[in-house]
């Protein structure tokens, strides 16, 4: 049976934490590149921060990592990734909760920490990934405004 990308997605985290078979993981990411546009932006996350960790085989790049098809993955998927963070954030794309949008915020900061673990955070890529986060940041602080100005007001008693 075909793995969710939620099952893809754990796969990899799970392989990568542990230390596990490098061959699956291979394996588990041509599976997620084949299906790419059925991924949500954290599981997208999750598969990106999973090669960037996972430690690669000599004998897979040949002794020259530059050459790996790991690492030809992590490009791609890395862009995919960055684009997919920054249209969410220009387009607004998030449901406004606190939870959700402290989610984004962690999936770009696991981005730019996979991306750059492996060398490939460009300054385009950080430009569109620090965007991203000032977005957040700022999204964040409008749900904090809002919530302090819809708590009802303390009435001041004052005593003769």
């Amino acid at each position: 049976p075909q793995l969710t990308p939620q099952g893809l997605s754990n796969m990899a985290w799970a392989i990568a934490s542990l230390s596990g078979p490098q061959q699956a993981l291979t394996e588990l990411t041509t599976e997620a590149e084949a299906k790419l546009e059925e991924f949500s932006t954290k599981e997208l996350c999750n598969i990106v921060w999973s090669l960037a960790t996972a430690p690669e085989e000599a004998e897979e790049s040949g002794g020259d990592p530059r050459r790996s098809g790991r690492r030809s993955s992590l490009v791609q998927l890395g862009k995919v990734l960055v684009e997919r963070l920054s249209s969410t954030c220009r387009e607004g794309k998030v449901a406004g909760s606190e939870e959700d949008l402290a989610g984004l915020g962690k999936d770009i900061l696991s981005a730019a920490w996979a991306l750059q673990q492996s060398s490939l955070l460009d300054l385009p890529a950080l430009r569109q990934l620090r965007s991203s986060a000032g977005w957040v940041g700022s999204a964040l602080d409008d749900v904090a405004h809002l919530r302090r100005s819809m708590q009802p007001r303390q009435q001041i008693v004052f005593k003769a």
